[in-house]
């Protein structure tokens, strides 16, 4: 029994290094960088609320910063998404909308439900039990417009389940209607423009209702679907430019030249009006980095994050983002108690390290014992079919 337990420990612990089907590995540092700008953010959060104090400022507020992870993992998230189902497209010339989504759920759902589970536990022996009604939005992937009772950081697994559904449900209607699916450009560069408008519109109503703006700005703003989408579009573009379109040194340069565009305009946007631009310059600036690194591969920033170690954390960064803020506010607290005179910033560093670490122990643990069995599932249920190739240094689908 104890050899079983230890080949299958092995085995899992091997799955983490070994290379994907499809896996790009710059993309993969990029995701490791996502989760730990999320983790930094809220150390610095929690580490303010247990009253430790924030000099030197620059430090604090930079960190402070670090939400702007998630919008890394929008990026990330909308290209493979894109990315798999522009493929089945081309390969197949149709949509079989129920298989994706299920083949996503088998990737998601296991742990994602393990967790709310164990939060479910934490709140019945709490004796906070409200009823069955209050951890609905939980189960059914909508806490981005109804709040969080079991799962810490669900309103972004909302915004991405919401996601997944919405584009292959459209891209299935549309292959109906349309021959050449090269008309979706125009229709990404409109809803990158609309969600500014969406922004300013959601503002004005809230705030005519009486809504307290910190909390209209990050729990409503911060957390609809339609005013916190345009990294999923911005990595969805990407995923349609690579395979449906042919790669020539032209489209690179264009799409390049209006990302910087964007950027620049985006910024200028920000200054005048902060809240309704913001989030379009983030999605853009990451934009403006995956891309780099799907088109050079080879260049020294992708090569940067291409280093082994950080397909490790990317592996683990989904289970990492739902662990991480368990145990946060309790290391905070205890830091700040215990360390008083330490260094602010050498008290924030012990409580991101340790709560980082613990993230990185709970993940692998929950991926060897939750995930990985319900990834071999799916690989045993779904045929996994490689569709792209790298050529002359650069990323081409067939």
């Amino acid at each position: 029994m104890m050899g079983w337990i230890s080949l299958k420990l092995r085995e899992g612990l091997r799955a983490l290094t070994e290379a994907r089907v499809g896996q790009i590995s710059a993309l993969d540092g990029l995701r490791a960088m996502a989760i730990t700008l999320v983790i930094a953010g809220k150390s610095q959060n929690d580490f303010f609320f247990a009253a430790g104090p924030q000099t030197p400022h620059w430090f604090f507020s930079t960190v402070g910063f670090g939400w702007i992870g998630v919008d890394l993992f929008f990026v990330l998230s909308g290209f493979l998404i894109g990315r798999i189902l522009f493929q089945e497209i081309r390969a197949t010339g149709r949509l079989e909308v129920g298989t994706f989504l299920l083949k996503r759920g088998l990737r998601i759902w296991p742990l994602y439900f393990f967790i709310c589970g164990l939060g479910l536990v934490q709140i019945i022996s709490n004796h906070r039990w409200n009823g069955f009604a209050a951890i609905i939005p939980d189960l059914t992937f909508t806490t981005n417009f109804f709040g969080e009772k079991l799962a810490f950081g669900s309103w972004s697994l909302s915004i991405e389940e919401q996601f997944y559904l919405l584009t292959s449900v459209a891209l299935f209607f549309a292959l109906k209607r349309v021959k050449n699916l090269r008309g979706i450009f125009p229709l990404l560069g409109f809803l990158l423009l609309l969600a500014p408008i969406f922004r300013v519109l959601t503002w004005q109503y809230y705030l005519g209702h009486g809504v307290d703006p910190f909390y209209l700005e990050w729990e409503i703003v911060h957390s609809y679907f339609f005013t916190h989408y345009e990294g999923l579009v911005v990595g969805v573009a990407f995923a349609a430019t690579t395979v449906l379109l042919p790669s020539t040194a032209k489209l690179r340069s264009r799409l390049s030249f209006l990302l910087v565009a964007g950027i620049a305009l985006a910024a200028i946007g920000v200054a005048f009006e902060r809240l309704a631009f913001l989030y379009s310059l983030i999605s853009l600036v990451f934009g403006l980095a995956v891309w780099h690194c799907l088109q050079r591969p080879e260049g020294r920033f992708a090569r940067f994050f291409s280093w082994p170690g950080f397909g490790v954390i990317s592996r683990l960064s989904y289970g990492m983002y739902l662990w991480y803020r368990f145990p946060l506010w309790r290391i905070a607290d205890f830091v700040t108690r215990h360390f008083s005179a330490w260094p602010s910033e050498v008290r924030f560093g012990l409580i991101f390290g340790i709560d980082f670490t613990l993230a990185v122990a709970a993940a692998t643990v929950t991926f060897l014992i939750v995930e990985r069995p319900f990834l071999r599932l799916r690989s045993r249920i779904f045929a996994v079919v490689p569709v792209e190739r790298i050529q002359d240094g650069r990323l081409d689908y067939t």
